[in-house]
């Protein structure tokens, strides 16, 4: 199964030089945690809003001036979109993210992935085996 069907393509993005106030509005009017920082149509940083905070209105900086690219994690990890589940599920678990963007062959952004999405992919998946298994009739030898 490709990660975008688990994950979404629809991802929030902004160049690398956008005031961190542009940040915090896309964020909120797109209901999103993060934005993924994008140069040449290629991922190059995150911000979640817990960067927001820490590294902006904690340190006192101005939200109007500071850029995208003053507070982004630079070492982002990503994932191609071919990968498994379980594959995104060990890389999240190595790097200590929640999140995973999805990169194509030429290493451009084509969708992100959260640990909530693998969480209910996953629990789905389990039902459903769950569910097949209970069609089968147990023998039951007594005694």
């Amino acid at each position: 199964m490709n990660l975008c069907t688990i994950g979404t393509r629809s991802v929030v993005t902004i160049e690398p030089d956008a005031p961190v106030a542009a940040v915090a509005c896309s964020m909120n009017n797109r209901s999103v945690g993060s934005v993924i920082v994008v140069e040449d149509g290629k991922p190059i940083g995150i911000i979640t809003d817990r960067d927001l905070v820490v590294r902006v209105l904690c340190k006192g900086r101005e939200p109007g001036t500071t850029t995208a690219r003053d507070v982004m994690s630079t070492s982002l990890t990503t994932i191609m979109e071919e990968a498994d589940a379980l594959t995104c599920l060990g890389r999240m678990r190595e790097a200590h993210v929640r999140r995973l963007p999805i990169i194509g062959g030429d290493g451009e952004l084509i969708g992100i992935v959260a640990l909530d999405d693998l969480a209910y992919h996953l629990a789905r998946c389990h039902h459903e085996l769950a569910e097949a298994i209970g069609a089968f009739p147990i023998p039951h030898e007594g005694g």
